[in-house]
């Protein structure tokens, strides 16, 4: 169950990066992450997490993850979804690990 688990909220993040580099690219804040991109970003991957577990792992990258380096990761996922780096997957783990579990 575990495995299962994780392995939806990284498709969930996957998915979630392409989109919310793509609603970024002309954002205007300084470090490229914006309210538009969480919002875009939030709806996007919380069709395989929760919303609140989206929106920790935008803050958390926002927080931790130069711009830049989170185009890199997008490219990457583009090439092959599965190519999530680590420590990225590791914010969203974590971020979906600090929400309640949800019953059925």
């Amino acid at each position: 169950h575990r495995m299962r688990c994780r392995g939806l909220i990284l498709r969930a993040a996957a998915a979630a990066l392409v989109v919310a580099v793509a609603a970024c690219g002309d954002a205007s804040s300084d470090d490229g992450y914006g309210p538009e991109g969480r919002a875009d970003f939030v709806e996007a991957c919380s069709a395989g997490a929760s919303a609140d577990a989206c929106g920790c792992f935008y803050d958390r990258l926002a927080d931790e993850v130069p711009f830049a380096r989170f185009e890199q990761v997008d490219r990457r996922i583009r090439d092959d979804p599965t190519a999530i780096p680590d420590d990225v997957a590791d914010l969203a783990i974590e971020c979906s690990a600090a929400q309640p579990e949800l019953d059925g």
